[in-house]
């Protein structure tokens, strides 16, 4: 295991800044996703890690030495591709032992080394099939596989369930952590789906332009995030701007012009311009009329099979809510809304 620094990093393809990183240590065995939309620089800082993209300024290190200067067949560290790269005219046993083969090991060796790869992903009998043979999420392990056969100090995962269905993508997050956990090998994982991140990394880091704009445990990022891109980018879909009133502990609220006034987390100075970001499954549905709580009228409810997706109006506003399955509810009707000050995060008004 080997931990990994940066210093001073940047990268500019053309007048674009690709990545600008000036200080980052992820230490020997964390599991590290990347996170961010299409653009925002973190497949670039992985494929700089791997060495297949040079940074016009800075240093890689691995452990205490630089690697800048190191070819990326020398670093020691494996990456695992969106599209898995598997060889269709080699066996599944072949392409695991690829690496090895290439090194020159002995035959005996690179075969103790491929059945014990094969236990590892649990799929031990599969060996003589070919690529084609096997279903997107077999691939996807079997890539895992050639990857650890080699023995790497990092391990490097560009995108890699991305191609899978749903409901497949959703049971291999889970394997693929349990994995990363019993080998204990320092891995970067670059991924745009936020759920991903959280079930598989150890620690979350969002990028934006280039830029790591919030570094932090995966539920402490979504829990408390810093500015309006990450509190959206983490699943808040509903933004309302006013004013923040003095914070009580770790709470303060949001008061619109109109007089709205929506509590949460946060802890802004009392009369700066803020921002209420608002996640639907902490905004209930109340019978209309209940005292305390806002009027709003239901423009929409679309029934999902376990629950109802509903839009509200609140005055001028737009706000997205979630109710139980069979909840009954119907454009036109009048109700109230209760937020939970837990799942509404304030945060100040910039981008």
């Amino acid at each position: 295991m080997t931990s990994i620094t940066f210093t001073g990093i940047r990268t500019r393809f053309g007048e674009t800044l690709a990545n600008d990183i000036p200080a980052l240590t992820i230490p020997s065995g964390e599991i590290v996703c990347f996170v961010g939309p299409s653009g925002c620089g973190k497949t670039t800082a992985l494929r700089t890690i791997a060495g297949l993209v040079m940074q016009d300024s800075g240093d890689i290190a691995f452990g205490d030495r630089v690697v800048n200067d190191v070819p990326p067949e020398a670093r020691n560290a494996a990456m695992v591709f969106q599209n898995y790269a598997l060889f269709p005219h080699m066996t599944v046993a072949q392409n695991v032992g690829f690496g090895l083969s290439v090194r020159g090991r002995p035959a005996g060796e690179i075969a103790a080394k491929v059945a014990e790869m094969l236990e590892v992903v649990q799929l031990p009998q599969v060996g003589e099939r070919y690529p084609r043979q096997l279903s997107g999420g077999q691939q996807q392990r079997i890539a895992v596989a050639r990857a650890l056969a080699t023995e790497p100090d990092i391990l490097l995962f560009d995108e890699p369930l991305s191609n899978l269905d749903a409901k497949l993508r959703e049971g291999l997050r889970f394997e693929l952590r349990q994995l990363l956990e019993r080998l204990g090998v320092t891995t970067v994982y670059v991924t745009h789906d936020q759920t991903e991140a959280m079930v598989i990394g150890d620690r979350m880091l969002v990028m934006n332009g280039g830029r790591i704009v919030q570094d932090g445990r995966p539920a402490e990022v979504y829990r408390r995030p810093v500015n309006r891109f990450v509190a959206d980018f983490l699943g808040a879909s509903d933004v309302i701007a006013g004013t923040a009133t003095a914070p009580m502990g770790e709470r303060q609220a949001v008061v619109t012009p109109e007089g709205l006034r929506i509590e949460g987390l946060g802890s802004l100075a009392e009369g700066a311009p803020a921002l209420a970001c608002l996640r639907p499954s902490g905004v209930e549905i109340a019978p209309a009329g209940t005292a305390g709580l806002p009027a709003v009228e239901i423009l929409s409810a679309t029934d999902l099979g376990d629950r109802s997706e509903v839009l509200l109006a609140v005055g001028r506003h737009r706000i997205r809510a979630q109710s139980g399955a069979r909840a009954g509810l119907a454009a036109g009707q009048q109700a109230a809304m209760r937020i939970d000050p837990e799942r509404c995060i304030i945060v100040g008004d910039e981008p």
